[in-house]
C-alpha cells in the first residue's frame, strides 16, 4: 500500500461510501502511512451527516460505526427496540441512510453495507 501517493491512488476509491476489499486497502493504505481514520458512533441523522460533512471539509476519510442501542434506537417508533431483528433492522436503516447522504460528498466514507 504505501506505493501509492494517495488514497486516491487506491484501486477502486471513490467519492461516497466505499466497503469491502476498498475499505480494506484504506485502512492498510493509513497505516503504511501512519495515520489513523477516526470512527464516530452516530447516534442520530444529524450526526451521521456532521460527521460525511466533516470529512469532506477536511479532505480525509471517515468511519461511521453503529452501537445496538443506536440502532435500536433508530427504529424504536416502529419496531421494539429490542424485539427480534429491530436492531439489525435498524443498522440496516441507518447503514441506507449513510449510503444515500454520503453518495453526495466528495470524500470516501466507510460504511457497514
Amino acid at each position: 500500500m504505501a506505493e501509492y501517493a494517495t488514497f486516491w491512488d487506491i484501486p477502486g476509491m471513490k467519492a461516497g461510501v466505499i466497503t469491502g476489499d476498498v475499505a480494506w486497502n484504506l485502512l492498510k493504505f493509513a497505516k503504511a502511512k501512519g495515520f489513523a481514520i477516526p470512527a464516530f458512533n452516530c447516534t442520530g441523522s444529524s450526526v451521521c451527516n456532521a460527521v460525511l460533512e466533516a470529512g469532506a471539509k477536511i479532505g480525509r476519510p471517515v468511519m461511521i460505526q453503529f452501537s445496538e442501542g443506536g440502532s435500536a434506537f433508530f427504529l424504536r417508533e416502529s419496531v421494539g427496540q429490542w424485539q427480534e431483528g429491530g436492531v439489525h433492522l435498524g443498522s440496516m436503516c441507518w447503514s441506507a441512510l449513510c449510503a444515500q447522504c454520503g453518495s453526495g460528498i466528495r470524500y470516501p466514507s466507510f460504511g457497514p453495507l
